[in-house]
């Protein structure tokens, strides 16, 4: 399935040996070098006319994440990737550029979330979108961890939009909800443990990486996907 170029090649023909392992490290390598530098671009071409939606602001970092890609990547960044044969849609979908099998439908092997934080306002029952990037019918981990969003994929990211306070202050929020769900949740259809807990991998200063281990139930079945989640201050 993947043909694609390494740091240190322009051959885009590797070993087939865990190639979907090493596509997925590149993705994941490509966005810690190139989310970082995001915040300040954000800031810089909002300065004058603020964007806050979330839409917008996935627009933009689309925009510029497509840019870097096309300049040395073996994938591209389909913005609103909707899944085949369904209604739902990931915000980012990672795809490569190559058709290697012309008869087989192109398949987002990583997709990526993303959330304003805070969530402001209420759903369509009236209830209040603050804990939308773990839980609820819009929860990003939650869609996750019931297959809704990266069914089958072994890791996928989400992003969060800082529009107010910092990434400490937003790691220790999204726990304490998660310590909250793992306290009282009697749902069949998810599971809430520790590992969905985020661990600080990487300080990338206006931007920090971390990541966690999410059971997956999907019918009857369980197995995990790690998500990667990139928390940026934008405001």
């Amino acid at each position: 399935m993947f043909n694609y170029q390494n740091d240190t090649s322009n051959s885009r023909n590797l070993p087939e040996i865990d190639t979907e392992r090493r596509a997925i490290d590149s993705v994941i390598a490509f966005l810690n070098k190139h989310l970082p530098n995001f915040p300040n671009i954000f800031k810089n071409k909002t300065s004058i006319t603020p964007v806050d939606p979330e839409d917008d602001v996935s627009q933009i970092l689309w925009a510029y994440l497509e840019r870097m890609a096309r300049k040395t990547e073996f994938f591209m960044i389909q913005f609103q990737y909707r899944y085949f044969r369904t209604r739902r849609s990931s915000d980012f979908g990672i795809i490569e550029v190559e058709d290697n099998n012309p008869n087989e439908i192109d398949k987002a092997f990583f997709v990526i979330e993303a959330k304003r934080l805070p969530t402001p306002g209420k759903d369509k029952e009236g209830k209040s979108r603050e804990k939308e990037y773990v839980s609820s019918n819009y929860g990003g981990m939650e869609r996750y961890k019931k297959g809704h969003h990266g069914k089958g994929l072994s890791d996928s990211a989400m992003i969060g939009y800082i529009q107010k306070d910092d990434c400490n202050h937003w790691h220790q929020k999204i726990n304490d909800w998660i310590n909250d769900l793992i306290k009282t949740n009697k749902s069949s259809e998810i599971c809430w443990d520790e590992d969905d807990l985020l661990i600080l991998e990487k300080d990338l200063k206006t931007t920090q990486k971390y990541n966690s281990k999410n059971t997956r139930i999907v019918t009857s079945n369980r197995d995990s996907i790690r998500i990667h989640h990139y928390l940026m201050e934008l405001a």
